[in-house]
Order: C-alpha cells, then sequence, then structure tokens
C-alpha cells in the first residue's frame, strides 16, 4: 500500500508540496521536472540514478534537482519509503538564489539542529500560513541546505539603513498582508539577501517581526475587553485557533485568560 499527497497555495502558485509513502509499490520512470526539486528521506533507502551515474540516498539525506535533469528514484525492494519533495518555480529560485551551486546535490544532514530546522521550515507548507511566512520558509529552507560554512560579515551602513527602512515599512502595515515582493521593492534587494540581512540585523525573519508586532497589538486591544474573536481578525489571524496557538506562544496564556487578568 501506498500513498502520495499534494499541498498547493493559491496566494503563492510558485511551489507545490508533495508527501509520498510507499511499500514497494512505488517507482518512478527517469523523468525531468521544470521546477528546482528539493527532496528528504524519512524513511527507508532508495537509488537515485542522475546524470548517468546512481547514488544511494538514505534516511535524512537531501537531494536537490535543478531544471531539465533527467533522473529517477526508486526505493530499495520490499522496505517501505518515505519522503517529501518541495517543487519550486525555476524563476523564482533564479532570481533569488541566483549566486547558490544549481548542479544535482545529494546532502547527508547529520547535524540535529539542522534537521530539526528544516524539518520545521518543510513542516510549514503543510499548515496555514500567510504569504509572508510561507516565501520566507522556502527562502530560508534553501538557504539552510545550500548554507557555507564561511563567517558572516557585519552589515555595512547602508545595508542597515535598508533594514531600518524594511523594519518601519512592516510596523506601518503589520495588520495587512505584506509580501517578500513588497518589501523587495521597498529596499530595492533581493529578496533572498533581504531575507539575509534582516534576519542578521534583527535576529528574525520579517514575518516573525510582523507577527510580533499583531501581538502585541492584540495584547493592546483585548485590554480594551473587545470581543476576542474581533481581535483575532483585526489582527490578520486566520481563525480563532491560529490566534489562540501563536497567542499563548508568545505570551504563555490564552487570549481569553489575558483578557481576564486585564
Amino acid at each position: 500500500m501506498g500513498s502520495v499527497h499534494f499541498y498547493r497555495d493559491e496566494g503563492l502558485p510558485l511551489f507545490e508540496f508533495k508527501r509520498c509513502h510507499s511499500v514497494n509499490e512505488l517507482s518512478y520512470k527517469k523523468h525531468i521536472h521544470e521546477e528546482y526539486s528539493l527532496g528528504i528521506i524519512d524513511q527507508g533507502k532508495t537509488l537515485l540514478w542522475v546524470e548517468e551515474r546512481t547514488v544511494p540516498v538514505e534516511k535524512n539525506n537531501l537531494v536537490l534537482i535543478p531544471p531539465n535533469v533527467v533522473h529517477a528514484c526508486n526505493p530499495e525492494s520490499g522496505r517501505p519509503w518515505r519522503y517529501r519533495m518541495l517543487f519550486v518555480q525555476a524563476g523564482w529560485f533564479e532570481r533569488n538564489l541566483q549566486d547558490r551551486p544549481v548542479q544535482p546535490l545529494v546532502r547527508v544532514v547529520s547535524e540535529a539542529k539542522s534537521l530539526t530546522r528544516i524539518n520545521r521550515l518543510l513542516a510549514n507548507f503543510q499548515c496555514p500560513a500567510d504569504t509572508l511566512a510561507r516565501e520566507t520558509s522556502m527562502l530560508s529552507l534553501f538557504a539552510e541546505v545550500l548554507q557555507n560554512s564561511g563567517q558572516e560579515r557585519r552589515l555595512l551602513p547602508n545595508e542597515q539603513k535598508k533594514m531600518k527602512v524594511i523594519q518601519a515599512y512592516i510596523q506601518e502595515h503589520f495588520l495587512e498582508k505584506i509580501t517578500l515582493a513588497e518589501l523587495e521593492s521597498v529596499a530595492g534587494l533581493n529578496k533572498f539577501y533581504l531575507l539575509r540581512m534582516f534576519k542578521r540585523q534583527f535576529y528574525i525573519p520579517p514575518h516573525a517581526y510582523q507577527l510580533l508586532l499583531r501581538i502585541n497589538y492584540a495584547k493592546q486591544e483585548l485590554r480594551k475587553q473587545r470581543a476576542a474573536a474581533a481581535v483575532a481578525y483585526e489582527a490578520g489571524f486566520y481563525d480563532q485557533s491560529h490566534f489562540n496557538k501563536a497567542f499563548k506562544s508568545y505570551t504563555g496564556t490564552t487570549p481569553d485568560k489575558y483578557q481576564q487578568l486585564s
């Protein structure tokens, strides 16, 4: 038996996420993708055929396949095989990660912290999220996969100034839907570098900074004894459950309990 599930986001159609669980019955002929494909093996082993060579790929191995590269993946006979795959439009990848390597890549994720970050980022594609958070997760994921061990330099004064412009923009528009394309336009920077610089300046990505502002806004409004549902909607949360979970993760209590204490 086996199962294959696909996840898409109408608000961000440049990606598709695939989750597969198979027991021997699923194999693939040699094929190509129009997108960049990034996969991680969760269980079992598979043989990756790419560019006339066969590479064994095991649990916690990452695979990056550029567009139009002929390849095939087939699991070890008779054994369970689980993997997750993210497909990303080539144009988006090349605009935002143009200095990254684009050859087929197999990487063993040996560090527990790195594996945890990668799994958390991949999990974001199966959960409700706004466009800014989703695209930030994609950039962060590829940055994690393609990272080098070089020491990060300090931001230059003009870069720090641009980050303050981005910070001010988020502060002014945090109740609205913000996209990385907007921030890219405001800063005049490539999305990938914008994200890296923002995290180095403020230690969190733009969508997390926006969420902090929304939580602080919600606290102020709850202290006015406004209905929690109305505050959640106004602050940009999908539903009451999403609001409760986010609010508690930052304050240690639920909106209702916080309001009772106010």
